[in-house]
């Protein structure tokens, strides 16, 4: 399995599995658009999108084909995200009910460090959103 940039020919593909994938085409437009998918042979299996700027990068979103969750795939695509950008911080925000996802962002090194309230919103009402930032060097030092 291997790491690529992703590209708009990707999203037929990826529109099998998933929601939101015209979402994607409109962020690609944007200069400071960065994403890799994940594949293996003509099996697309993750992808992770975001902006990049200099030496930061900042995820909008990690998905992983629900066959393949579980397996790795989000650590690889998370670490290439960052690696292959040659950043030194990493930025994202999570529901803060999502406990599993800030479990995932905690365990590669990610910290909590601010709230913003009532940030997201749906069907049952509003959801505050859990600023974490991941620092290379840092982490390293750990």
């Amino acid at each position: 399995m291997g790491l690529r940039t992703l590209q708009a020919d990707d999203l037929r593909q990826l529109s099998v599995w998933m929601k939101n994938a015209d979402d994607i085409a409109r962020y690609m437009r944007a200069p400071a658009f960065w994403g890799l998918v994940a594949t293996e042979g003509d099996l697309y299996k993750g992808v992770i999108i975001g902006w990049c700027y200099e030496d930061e990068v900042e995820v909008i979103d990690i998905l992983v084909h629900p066959d393949y969750r579980r397996s790795g795939i989000g650590t690889m695509l998370l670490d290439g995200f960052i690696r292959l950008a040659k950043a030194a911080i990493c930025r994202l925000e999570v529901r803060i009910d999502n406990v599993p996802a800030v479990k995932f962002y905690e365990k590669f090194g990610f910290i909590q460090d601010g709230i913003r309230a009532d940030y997201y919103r749906d069907a049952a009402g509003f959801c505050d959103a859990v600023l974490m930032t991941y620092r290379l060097n840092t982490a390293e030092e750990n």
